[in-house]
């Protein structure tokens, strides 16, 4: 039985796609190569999200290595704005408050993070909250899901995941989680009506 609920963020709470958006632009606006920044931006989100580099200096190396025009902060408050939550997934999870035990699972940076619960009030909404910056743990190793599991109090079977990446969505199911690959509200609904997930 289904006791929680748990979403990842980018791509399932927030709109997919949005960083990708961003290089896009930046590209374009500053005649910088695209994979030149998809490339440094990688490399240094996957340093900063498990802390082994501060987000402050993540920041600092993709301005250096993309030469992009921006002072830091800038650059960073450019990112940070440039992601929109998905209103429908938020209503979701409004709806089963109180029926289950809500959860975060998320790769991300730690003031990134902060500004985005800040701004969305996911303290209000979601009880439990796992973040590879504060774990120094991100998926898909299934320790995080171990983490996961023992911050909720529950059986990995009790968990139901939502996340828009195929291989954090197999590495949780082995680990017994129930988990699903987001694509879609409609198809998200359907598959909570099989698990017997309530709205």
């Amino acid at each position: 039985m289904i006791k929680a609920v748990v979403f990842d963020i980018g791509g399932v709470l927030f709109q997919p796609g949005m960083l990708y958006g961003l290089f896009k632009d930046l590209s374009k606006k500053h005649d910088v190569d695209l994979q030149l920044i998809r490339t440094v931006f990688s490399e240094n989100w996957n340093l900063s999200k498990i802390g082994k580099l501060s987000e402050m200096q993540m920041w600092k190396n993709i301005i250096n290595k993309t030469e992009l025009p921006y002072a830091v902060e800038e650059f960073a408050q450019l990112v940070y704005d440039f992601f929109q939550p998905d209103k429908e997934v938020f209503e979701i999870a409004k709806s089963l408050k109180g029926k289950y035990v809500l959860g975060i699972l998320s790769n991300t940076v730690e003031n990134w993070f902060e500004y985005q619960s800040r701004k969305q009030n996911f303290s209000d909404l979601f009880e439990v909250i796992v973040t590879s910056c504060e774990s120094g743990l991100a998926k898909p190793d299934v320790e995080i899901y171990a983490h996961l599991a023992q911050k909720l109090s529950l059986e990995p079977e009790e968990i139901f995941f939502i996340d828009d990446q195929i291989r954090n969505v197999v590495v949780a199911k082995g680990f017994g989680i129930r988990a699903y690959v987001f694509e879609s509200v409609e198809r998200l609904k359907l598959a909570f009506k099989e698990e017997g997930v309530l709205l």
